[in-house]
């Protein structure tokens, strides 16, 4: 057999967690298990490939164990293993579009969700928050009916054949507007009944202002929840205290305990932010276990390292976070066997699947399927660009708005709005640095918001955050096979 049968090595990755090994093939999104036997013959069948097993191979596992090992990863090399694992999803077939097409492909999805920014104040003054820089600058304001609805006029008329919409009500704190949440909800529920289509509610709030009118609303959209809360009181309140410096926690903690029990779908999540500050964010799981939760996101935070953000992630935390996350694994392997399962929200990535290109390349579509709206009526690519000038994509209000988000009907994904365009061709097959990485099928190209703000280019990578994004797909991968989900 000749050398050269992997002319894509970057796109291979093996890894391990605890005794099991894992080999991921990038082209596809298939996984296989391998024993010991094959994973060693694996890591030893680089360059040129022999027939025959190398002799290290032979003395470690014996002549006929080494001899199936060896042809297994030669057939794997070809792309025809005789004996392979592949996890739940694993029969996708693989993306032909070569490294040359895809810095031309644009994806052709329409507009299917919005946020609406409400509120541009809060009643906490978080010390990470990104959003405050922007109502620091323009002022607090609120989102009036008249903005609220004709955004719902614009989602509905943008999103063309697209059955299934979303809304997400996010700020500074929504609940502060709760007016315009109430009438916008009904609004958007109408009009989506109306055109045959499905909406669901999204809402972001740190619970302080929770009562027994919010949760039935809430419960008779059936909305789904995430509230912030941090985790350990010394963590929480060191960075989310009130507008007046007072601690926050006990309050955020009884309201949101309450909510839980009050939401009859179930559909919450808890949603902290790590910063240099507890990188044994492991221990934030724990506590908010403790508290009766069990659907939890923790996300590393966002902010460039500096004096004026000390909390920041850096470089140098970065072994100190993938140790934390495998400390977190092991929790949530400890919890699945003993019967007391939780949801960690980046150990639930589903495997890539299916045949749709757009699918597997795209990340979270902002820039043309998801848009953020400012209370003024302004567009910009997510909540995390407001008042990034730059992308400000223009307004609800500007003649025609509707048609130059839409895809043209030509079918070749192209649409009107330029920097609507470029969102389009900002997927994993069009960033450079991710079109040879192994997990670009799981991430889609990353956070574009954090790319500019850190890294200065929407098309670049974090290599920070990419290397947390990969460490997060190796352990959903491992966990989904140890606790036979998926």
């Amino acid at each position: 057999m000749a050398a050269g049968l992997f002319p894509s090595p970057s796109l291979w990755h093996h890894f391990q967690f605890r005794h099991l090994h894992y080999l991921v093939d990038g082209e596809t999104g298939v996984v296989y298990s391998l024993d010991e036997a094959a994973a060693a013959a694996w890591q030893m069948a680089e360059g040129p490939a022999s027939p025959s097993p190398p002799l290290a191979l032979v003395e470690r596992f014996g002549r006929k164990e080494a001899a199936t090992a060896w042809r297994e990863v030669l057939a794997l090399r070809t792309r025809s293993c005789s004996r392979r694992h592949p996890s739940p999803g694993s029969d996708s077939p693989p993306i032909t579009l070569g490294p040359a097409a895809s810095a031309g492909f644009r994806i052709g999805t329409p507009l299917k969700a919005l946020c609406l920014l409400v509120a541009m104040e809060c009643n906490l003054a978080c010390r990470y928050c990104f959003a405050a820089p922007d109502w620091q600058r323009h002022g607090e304001r609120r989102m009036s009916q008249e903005v609220a609805r004709r955004a719902i006029d614009l989602l509905m008329e943008a999103s063309g054949r697209s059955s299934a919409l979303q809304i997400d009500f996010f700020g500074g704190e929504p609940t502060l507007n709760w007016e315009v949440v109430t009438d916008v909800t009904g609004y958007a529920a109408s009009r989506a009944a109306a055109a045959g289509k499905r909406i669901n509610f999204t809402l972001t709030t740190n619970g302080l202002l929770w009562n027994e009118e919010i949760a039935s609303f809430l419960n008779f959209y059936h909305f789904q929840v995430i509230f912030s809360l941090d985790g350990r009181p010394e963590i929480h309140d060191r960075f989310r205290r009130r507008l007046g410096g007072q601690m926050s926690h006990a309050a955020v903690l009884r309201n949101v305990r309450q909510a839980v029990q009050q939401l009859v779908d179930g559909d919450y999540w808890i949603r902290g932010t790590f910063t240099r500050e507890n990188l044994d964010f492991t221990a934030d799981v724990e506590y908010l276990l403790d508290q009766g939760f069990r659907r939890i996101s923790l996300e590393p935070v966002v902010a460039v390292p500096g004096p004026d953000a000390p909390w920041a992630l850096r470089d140098e935390d970065l072994p100190r976070l993938l140790s934390e996350y495998d400390r977190l694994a092991e929790l949530y392997l400890r919890k699945a066997r003993e019967g007391d399962p939780f949801e960690f929200f980046h150990f639930r990535l589903a495997p890539p699947s299916g045949p749709c290109v757009a699918r597997r390349i795209s990340g979270c579509g902002a820039g043309y399927q998801y848009l953020a709206v400012t209370p003024e009526g302004d567009l910009y690519p997510c909540h995390q660009f407001v008042g990034r000038e730059a992308y400000r994509m223009g307004s609800i209000f500007d003649p025609g708005i509707e048609q130059s988000l839409s895809p043209t009907p030509t079918g070749d994904g192209s649409c009107g709005h330029l920097l609507s365009e470029r969102f389009r061709r900002a997927h994993a097959l069009g960033k450079p640095e991710c079109r040879n990485c192994w997990a670009r099928l799981y991430c889609g190209g990353g956070c574009h918001a954090n790319a500019d703000l850190l890294g200065g280019d929407m098309l670049g990578t974090v290599p920070l955050f990419c290397e947390l994004q990969k460490k997060r797909v190796e352990l959903s991968i491992a966990l989904r096979e140890a606790c036979g989900t998926g």
